[in-house]
């Protein structure tokens, strides 16, 4: 064999090898840290609790894990909502009294892979914090649990500018 016929040999080999070490990387399956019920919402944490995203201190971004895929919905009705985040918590909401929820979560690398997800974590609503912040607290109080709509006039104060129509305003319900 020649040494050019030997070099392209090699380089080949360590172009697959390489391809297989980058590409072929099984991608841990996130670890469900914490799950924290509240009143129609619930906050799901994984991996580490953390708050560095840097590349060079992240523990998960030293694993090949750059974002992540979380799953949820009504037991009875499947996974029906998503999202993609590059945090390690998702705040899943609304909930809604005595129905129970599902979630999962996968790891994402950098090219878009999935790892396995992890196990059906059942989350429902609990009110518990706030009936007791509504006991207790004894000046204003809004848990905004309302129907969709303005906000009751008698417990908040709105203004409108002429620049900004009606509901335009940054005031969420």
């Amino acid at each position: 064999m020649s040494n050019n016929m030997l070099s392209k040999t090699l380089s080949s080999f360590i172009i697959v090898f390489f391809s297989i070490s980058i590409y072929g990387q099984i991608i841990e399956s996130p670890t469900i840290l914490q799950i924290q019920e509240d009143d129609r919402v619930a906050t799901i944490s994984w991996n580490s609790l953390t708050t560095i995203y840097d590349d060079e201190y992240d523990p998960d971004k030293q694993n090949g894990i750059y974002s992540y895929r979380i799953e949820w919905g009504p037991v009875s009705q499947g996974f029906i909502h998503s999202a993609v985040t590059p945090y390690r918590s998702h705040m899943i909401q609304p909930l809604e009294p005595n129905v129970d929820y599902q979630a999962r979560v996968y790891a994402l690398d950098a090219y878009g892979n999935a790892s396995d997800y992890t196990e059906t974590s059942i989350i429902n609503h609990d009110p518990t914090r706030v009936n007791d912040m509504r006991q207790r607290l004894n000046g204003f109080f809004d848990d905004m649990n309302d129907p969709m709509g303005p906000f009751n006039e008698k417990d908040w104060n709105q203004s409108y500018s002429g620049c900004m129509g009606m509901g335009k305003v940054s005031q969420h319900n």
